[in-house]
């Protein structure tokens, strides 16, 4: 089995957590709905789980992020997009996770500070 790609490996910039000034989200998690609900024509709603795992969505925020950090980051997107899975080790409870990138890469770079990014992880 091939190594698994670790993002915290590529890319080693701690997100603003708490610290953040004007960082808007900074830090969020997210629980996604895994209920299927049907209707019958009596209008009861009828609900069950389609998975028995909760899946979680982390997004954390970067802001003043140096051209060489960037680049890493971009090198490591390239590698996986948001169809390959790899290992993410949650800033917060500091566990390790299978995630993908959630949607497509996008900085924003304010010069002269740096770039700036907000992402999203799914879990797998």
């Amino acid at each position: 089995m091939a190594k698994a790609l670790r993002f915290s490996s590529a890319f080693d910039v701690d997100p603003n957590i708490k610290r953040a000034g004007n960082a808007g989200d900074s830090y969020k998690i997210e629980y996604v709905d895994n209920t299927i609900k049907t209707e019958d024509q009596a209008g009861y709603t009828h609900t069950r789980p389609r998975t028995t795992r909760m899946l979680r969505k982390f997004t954390y925020a970067w802001n003043a992020v140096s051209e060489d950090d960037a680049e890493s980051l971009r090198n490591f997107y390239e590698k996986v997009g948001t169809y390959k899975s790899f290992l993410f080790d949650d800033y917060i409870t500091e566990k390790t996770f299978e995630v993908r990138f959630d949607s497509p890469l996008q900085m924003q770079e304010d010069y002269p500070y740096g770039f700036h990014f907000t992402i999203t992880f799914a879990e797998v």
